[in-house]
């Protein structure tokens, strides 16, 4: 049972229990081809295939939706994964095909001292 803080005490912060991996992701990176005319053109291949937990974090409007009068929020949140071969990268991205969603990787950060999971800090954008 646990016991109740004293009066000041401070409690350390819990992580989320990484056990409840339970959204079926895909890792993708971007890869650039030639587009004939000077440019270049962006995909993304799919290089893992990985099942995570995603905690949410906060939204935000993008400010130059708010300008063109058509607001849309973006979602951010905290990805977390047990970490194996393929290791995410800032660039790369998740894609959440039951979602129709990717999530951006922004940064990505050890989420245990004995670096067996990883946590992802992402931004969600529809397909």
């Amino acid at each position: 049972m646990p016991r109740s803080p004293a009066l000041g005490e401070v409690l350390p912060r819990r992580r989320p229990r990484i056990a409840v991996r339970n959204r079926r992701l895909q890792l993708q990176q971007p890869v650039a081809t030639d587009d004939g005319s000077g440019g270049e053109h962006v995909s993304w291949q799919t290089i893992a295939t990985i099942w995570a937990a995603i905690e949410p974090q906060s939204s935000f409007h993008d400010a130059d939706s708010l300008r063109q009068d058509r607001p849309t929020a973006q979602l951010r949140a905290r990805i977390w994964l047990r970490r194996g071969a393929t290791l995410p990268q800032p660039g790369m991205r998740f894609l959440e095909p039951a979602a129709s969603r990717t999530w951006h990787i922004e940064a990505v950060m050890d989420a245990d001292a004995g670096r067996h999971h990883l946590a992802c800090l992402c931004i969600a954008e529809p397909l």
